[in-house]
């Protein structure tokens, strides 16, 4: 997994939304605001174990994250192969 200018992981997004019903702006917000993983759960729809899953395959993503974290975290597939 490569790594964003911030030291965040970066992950290709697009490939992991397809995964998911719900968008993963509105999980990485609800991270970036210190949501527990039941809150997230509970407001997403998703399952409790989905949302542990879902923010292992963000990179462990924390509370820590801020506002422009979709910048910081995300690359497409072109990003990831070095271009």
């Amino acid at each position: 997994m490569a790594q964003g200018r911030t030291g965040e992981p970066r992950v290709n997004c697009q490939e992991l939304q397809e995964k998911y019903e719900i968008p993963l702006e509105l999980v990485l917000d609800a991270v970036s605001l210190g949501m527990k993983d039941k809150e997230i759960a509970e407001v997403t729809g998703l399952k409790l174990r989905e949302v542990k899953k879902l923010r292992r395959e963000l990179g462990g993503i924390g509370s820590t994250l801020d506002i422009s974290h979709k910048k910081d975290i995300c690359q497409d597939a072109k990003s990831e192969g070095g271009n």
